[in-house]
């Protein structure tokens, strides 16, 4: 919870204590208490921003200060002496009361990411892009060439701007977010008020002449940011993180003339057995690997003084592209093998619990001659079906790296999203979300996922990290 509203709860709970004492003893500090309750909690609505999940808390504690207001302004006082027992019962029914009205705030909390440990402050930029060579399938228009959204996350020099949005546009995509946990369309409206670390359009870092660039891939139904906890921390290290919106398989996504694409669940057929699944899985992959590519390519040919200038084009000429490495979770981190499978300008990949589904059988038989490093969820959880650790397997021994193939003990398939930080009954709203902590899970893949890119764009040479959780995969 934001601190304001800590504060609001945290007072009503004196408040009720204060109901132990005798009426002779507390006098009129019961109803100052009450009323300063009351103040917090207009304070909270004005400075952090109104949600509904306080509404519950909030009615309970206007009642309560309109009580004590009337209570001051009575001329005298003529307390009425109350048992002990009673005043216990009173206590325990108020205390009750609180929990119950402060839970819908404490169960979905506006989600707070880790800051960045690196030694850069970290900026943010966002492009769209249209692939004019290509005709989108999932485009319901016939003939709608490929149209894709980036997200970049950069080293940049020391500025006091305000952190950026978690999501750009967010305003516009908060009832998708809680329809895709089959939850009311207002059930996430206070995602409006998560923040991310990083300054929107600030100045690159000057630093280094050029920083190595990483491709990041989100899941189906994802979107650009889903990774802010780790994609933050690898541009605070010295990268320039590229994250590719897959627009009709990634959750609803805001163009900057203001037109949404919605996510299209046709893109994959739910029956994981028909064929018509397995070649919609590899569609996807295809789809999702050429969006990388015409990315990376567009990164190539950007100019600092190119007409119609983006704001992408502070980073002509500070991109290292001959070390150019890519990670991707869930259906990201099967484009992610695809993408490094085809084209030789990666050096290196990560999976983070990847669906092999993306993946065509050619790569599966060829393998990886990168280095590869997969951290998989726990497989007691089963978030995937065993044919995706079965067609894994077959990948596993044509890899140049088949020993940096492990699971994270405890952690689900969300615990390498943000969404590990929305609610700590993720479960009930079809999240798989593990019994890790979000903060130690990602700890574990932030420092991972550096150490693995520092070793191999870097040439740090130094062995992984080694955490009690992280388990190597035997089978």
């Amino acid at each position: 919870m934001r601190t304001l509203e800590t504060a609001a709860v945290l007072i009503y709970v004196i408040y009720v204590l204060i109901l132990l004492a005798p009426s002779q003893r507390r006098g009129r500090l019961h109803a100052w208490i009450g009323i300063a309750a009351g103040i917090v909690a207009v304070a909270q609505a004005a400075i952090e921003g109104y949600r509904w999940q306080m509404l519950p808390l909030d009615v309970v504690i206007a009642i309560t200060a309109i009580l004590s207001l009337l209570s001051l302004l009575k001329r005298t006082t003529s307390p009425s002496p109350r048992r002990f027992a009673f005043r216990i019962g009173q206590t325990a029914l108020g205390l009750l009361l609180a929990v119950l009205v402060a839970a819908p705030a404490m169960l979905f909390p506006v989600p707070v990411l880790p800051a960045p440990t690196g030694p850069y402050p970290v900026g943010t930029l966002s492009f769209a892009l249209t692939d004019a060579s290509r005709i989108d399938p999932y485009a319901p228009n016939p003939g709608t060439p490929r149209e894709l959204l980036a997200r970049v996350w950069y080293p940049a020099q020391t500025t006091a701007a305000p952190n950026a949005p978690w999501v750009s546009g967010i305003e516009r995509i908060t009832g998708a977010f809680a329809r895709s946990g089959g939850l009311p369309s207002f059930f996430f409206s206070h995602l409006v008020y998560a923040r991310a670390h990083s300054v929107q359009d600030a100045p690159l870092a000057a630093v280094e002449p050029q920083y190595p660039v990483l491709h990041f891939s989100h899941g189906l139904g994802g979107i650009t940011s889903q990774d802010t906890f780790l994609v933050e921390e690898l541009a605070s290290r010295g990268y320039i993180v590229v994250s590719t919106l897959h627009p009709y398989a990634a959750l609803d996504a805001v163009f900057p003339d203001g037109h949404i694409v919605p996510y299209n669940p046709a893109v994959l057929p739910k029956d994981t057995k028909s064929e018509e699944y397995t070649r919609a899985a590899l569609r996807l992959g295809r789809q999702w690997t050429d969006d990388t590519i015409f990315v990376q390519n567009a990164l190539e040919h950007l100019t600092a003084t190119q007409p119609g200038a983006s704001a992408a084009n502070i980073l002509a000429g500070h991109m290292d592209f001959t070390r150019i490495g890519a990670f991707g979770h869930s259906t990201g981190g099967g484009s992610t093998i695809q993408f490094c499978a085809e084209d030789a300008r990666c050096k290196a990949a990560i999976g983070l619990d990847p669906w092999a589904g993306p993946v065509s059988d050619e790569v599966i038989a060829k393998g990886l001659t990168q280095p590869a490093l997969f951290l998989f969820s726990d497989p007691a959880l089963a978030f995937f079906a065993p044919a995706n650790r079965a067609r894994f397997l077959h990948l596993v021994p044509h890899l140049a790296t088949p020993e940096n193939d492990f699971y994270i003990a405890g952690a689900g398939h969300h615990d390498f999203d943000d969404t590990a930080t929305f609610t700590p009954i993720a479960l009930l709203f079809g999240y798989s979300k593990g019994p890790i902590a979000a903060q130690r899970a990602f700890d574990i893949v932030r420092a991972m996922t550096v150490a693995f890119f520092d070793n191999t764009l870097r040439g740090t040479a130094a062995p992984l990290p080694q955490f009690p959780e992280v388990k190597r995969s035997t089978q």
